[in-house]
């Protein structure tokens, strides 16, 4: 089975466990199942721990392997004197792995 095909059973899968009896409600969206899993991605990364006010948003592409995280945050620079807001777009596997390096979101160490 493809992999997108695979995101949208699993869609699926969840939105019919959101049916009550008698009414029918509609499940996640794509966007709002992998926005999810970007923040719960950000929530391991390095930068979580000095990094604030994070905005978390997602680009659902043709397959997974284009699906995106694109994040935004306000991260204290090196000298501790000030911060500034980095945004960063990757792939949610790498999401884990961001560090911040001198006030700027990086994927990998500095």
């Amino acid at each position: 089975m493809p992999k997108n095909s695979l995101r949208i059973g699993i869609a699926l899968a969840a939105g019919l466990l959101l049916f009550g009896v008698g009414e029918v409600r509609a499940g996640p969206t794509e966007e709002q199942i992998l926005t999810r899993v970007c923040a719960d991605m950000w929530g391991q990364s390095p930068a979580r721990d000095s990094c604030t006010s994070a905005e978390i948003t997602a680009d659902v592409g043709d397959s997974e392997d284009d699906d995106r995280c694109e994040i935004s945050a306000v991260c204290p620079t090196g000298d501790g004197e000030g911060s500034q807001t980095s945004d960063v777009t990757v792939h949610p596997s790498h999401v884990p792995d961001l560090n911040n390096c001198d006030g700027e979101l990086t994927n990998g160490s500095c």
